[in-house]
């Protein structure tokens, strides 16, 4: 999961560099060529690993229990409909919107408030990118050593608080320089990836505790519903970036302030999960040591 984050976030900060170098090569239609070709392939071979996997399994002769076999139709969706799903992919997509509502707007800010061309705020997105990629193998192995839980709660409460300074909001009475913009985004960086890696085992940990089992297919609909989140907050954020700037300036105090209800939301639900965690640990605890004691 890590490593996706990380090829992920390469991808977003390298795109832009190679599209424009093969837009100065060949034209317009060179970058939209190259990019055709290479999810066509990715989807060639997404489409050939799963008939594999099938494949071996009938090979293997093992049947597959009741449990397994996923409904159909809106019936598969009906993991999602539970809040202690819903909020954290929630959570994860607000990120995103968070991450990337600045950017399309940057090379312009940068250029009025700074006199700075779009190179320096291409710079300034690929040194944020940069943290994200380098933030995420110790972020989890801080996820497998300890929780997840204290993770989530730390990013809903750094999320806002960044936000108020990348405008800066007018109440703080903060002049704008370079230097405030590139350190609030590097901050930003690092509670980015807290909220966007945690939501994934938060819910897969969630979900059996309340249903008492995960079938596979349902870890399949949450994981694929946690990639989507990804990008429902990319395009949220980029589309709002067009509307808000427009009518009420660059400042991004305000979306920062919206947050903080959400934030306060974050950290009762991770307090509420984790107890309900531990909840379930002590009761496991009771059942075992009844058996161990009544084998004795």
């Amino acid at each position: 999961m890590l490593l996706g984050e990380a090829v992920l976030n390469t991808a977003l900060a390298s795109g832009p560099f190679l599209g424009s170098i093969l837009y100065d090569y060949q034209g317009y239609i060179l970058p939209f060529l190259v990019c055709g070709a290479t999810t066509f392939c990715c989807s060639f071979m997404a489409f050939l690993i799963p008939m594999k996997q099938e494949s071996e399994s009938e090979n293997n002769g093992e049947e597959d229990d009741s449990d397994n076999i996923p409904p159909t139709g809106i019936k598969s969706l009906s993991p999602l409909l539970s809040p202690w799903i819903l909020f954290p992919l929630w959570h994860l997509a607000s990120a995103q919107i968070l991450l990337v509502y600045h950017q399309p707007l940057l090379s312009l800010y940068a250029k009025e408030q700074f006199s700075q061309d779009a190179v320096w705020a291409g710079t300034v997105i690929l040194i944020s990118t940069g943290i994200i990629c380098i933030v995420n193998p110790g972020l989890g192995f801080l996820i497998d050593k300890f929780s997840p839980y204290p993770i989530m709660a730390l990013s809903c409460i750094g999320l806002p608080i960044v936000y108020l300074f990348i405008g800066p909001l007018p109440l703080l009475s903060i002049s704008p320089s370079p230097a405030q913009l590139i350190a609030s985004m590097s901050i930003l960086s690092l509670f980015v990836p807290m909220a966007c890696i945690t939501p994934l085992p938060i819910i897969l940990e969630v979900y059996p505790l309340l249903h008492k089992k995960l079938p596979p297919w349902v870890v399949s609909v949450l994981v694929s519903e946690s990639c989507s989140s990804y990008h429902i907050g990319i395009f949220i954020g980029t589309t709002i970036s067009g509307f808000i700037p427009a009518n009420f300036g660059w400042s991004t105090g305000a979306l920062g302030l919206l947050y903080i209800f959400q934030s306060v939301v974050g950290i009762i639900y991770c307090w509420k999960a984790k107890k309900l965690s531990q909840t379930s640990r002590s009761n496991d605890n009771v059942i075992v040591n009844v058996n161990v004691e009544s084998k004795l």
